[in-house]
């Protein structure tokens, strides 16, 4: 099967790729820039998803698309509306022009319309727009994703190598259910390969529900590290992220912290009973080796 995977150079995306190539699919990885590091080795096309037309070279000859691309950093040149759902209406109408039916939607848990979260919000809409457009889709909605390069674990590991303190949002009671990006690759495949699976939405969550503070103990566990916790209201935090996006000295923006305030447990027991992947845990193990290969 020839897939397109669109934000094929990010981190879900990469893994998608080599995760669909290991099966004996030729990929196609789509993304608004080439890869900067050297060795890539899979098939490659320029396309900013956002521009209208701009995926129909792209997703000429495929027989299907994995919708991967995504960001939890808002910026003045595209928004999380842009990147979350102008993206997906223009990958619906290229999909159609190339008569590409199968589309494997990446969404994300906690997704909804009346979230205190701009990043949830737009990507419920674009999830919606997937759903109702009468191709043959299937939507994977994963917690928060760790790996190589990722946005989740590598700056938080940075900022407790650099601060002598763990600077916590509140009490540090927030909960989330870390899930690798190479179990979300494997989910993609597996749903690909069962057509059963049309129509349908699946939880991806993390085999652990973990709070803040656990998390930044086994990130610091896998580091060597031990640091003091500094517990900092949300009172005080909100307002600086709203005014100054990510202040120096605390890892997280407005709309993480909102996510962080609005993300629900997820339920991964329909997503392991019908694509039969088993999540590993968000291990010191795991956690090194994803900052080892970052």
């Amino acid at each position: 099967m020839r897939v397109a995977v669109i934000g094929g150079t990010g981190l879900v995306g990469r893994h998608v790729v080599d995760e669909l190539n290991a099966r004996g699919h030729a990929t196609v990885a789509v993304a608004r820039h080439a890869p900067r590091e050297g060795g890539w080795h899979h098939g490659f096309r320029e396309a900013n998803a956002t521009h209208a037309h701009a995926l129909d070279a792209a997703l000429h000859g495929a027989d299907a698309v994995v919708f991967a691309a995504g960001s939890l950093r808002q910026e003045r040149a595209q928004s999380f509306h842009d990147i979350h759902v102008t993206a997906v209406r223009h990958l619906i109408a290229s999909c159609r022009a190339a008569r590409v039916r199968r589309v494997i939607h990446l969404s994300v848990l906690g997704a909804r319309a009346g979230s205190r979260s701009a990043f949830h919000r737009a990507k419920f809409s674009g999830e919606e727009l997937a759903r109702r457009s009468l191709l043959d889709v299937t939507v994977l909605r994963p917690s928060v994703i760790f790996g190589p390069g990722d946005d989740f674990v590598r700056p938080l590991a940075s900022l407790l190598r650099l601060l002598p303190v763990a600077p916590l949002p509140g009490r540090g009671e927030a909960r989330l259910q870390p899930v690798a990006a190479a179990d979300v690759a494997r989910a993609v495949a597996e749903a690909l390969a069962r057509p059963d699976t049309v129509g349908e939405a699946y939880d991806l969550p993390g085999p652990e529900s973990l709070t803040i503070e656990e998390i930044y103990e086994r990130v610091m566990r896998a580091m060597g590290l031990r640091r003091p916790r500094l517990h900092l209201p949300y009172l005080f935090i909100e307002p600086l992220t709203f005014l100054f996006g990510r202040p120096p000295g605390i890892p997280f923006t407005f709309d993480h912290l909102a996510i962080l305030e609005d993300e629900e447990v997820g339920d991964g027991a329909a997503a392991e009973a019908a694509l039969g992947v088993t999540p590993s845990p968000f291990s010191p193990e795991a956690i090194r080796d994803a900052l080892d290969r970052a």
